[in-house]
């Protein structure tokens, strides 16, 4: 099967980040080591140590991702899942809310949030499969509908 330019690319960019999450904290433990090791100016020492313990932690917590394009092509869909759960959280307050205190009020709350998570799944299909520029083209030709 024959790799797509766009796919190598993809490929290239998962890759380096993957290199980079791994990659950056070893090499920050090395320069580390090497400067409690082999460095006798403590000036300098460390200077050199810092700089290891600021490339391990640019490699654990992701920092350095930002500075690589990202390469997400359903933006709708993960906004429409983060949604999701944040809804998810809202069910399970109005549930404890309804097991705690079973009052008509926090039944339709309950029900509200059920009816809203259901509306999610129903535009999570709607954009699923779907990159964000087909999505804006989808908006454009149903606004030329009007």
């Amino acid at each position: 099967m024959w790799i797509t330019t766009r796919e190598a690319k993809r490929s290239f960019w998962r890759t380096l980040r993957t290199v980079m999450h791994t990659g950056l904290p070893l090499v920050g433990v090395c320069v580390t080591l090497a400067a409690a090791l082999f460095i006798e100016a403590p000036h300098a020492r460390v200077g050199i140590v810092v700089f290891g313990l600021l490339l391990i932690e640019t490699g654990v917590w992701k920092l350095a991702h930002q500075l690589l394009p990202d390469e997400r092509q359903f933006h709708a869909l993960r906004a429409e899942g983060d949604q999701f759960l944040l809804l998810l959280r809202h069910l399970h307050e109005a549930a404890l809310a309804l097991k705690n205190d079973e009052t008509p009020a926090h039944r339709r709350a309950f029900e509200d949030v059920q009816n809203m998570m259901h509306q999610a799944v129903a535009r999570m299909a709607e954009v699923a499969g779907k990159t964000d520029a087909e999505l804006a083209g989808v908006q454009e030709s149903s606004a030329w509908g009007r």
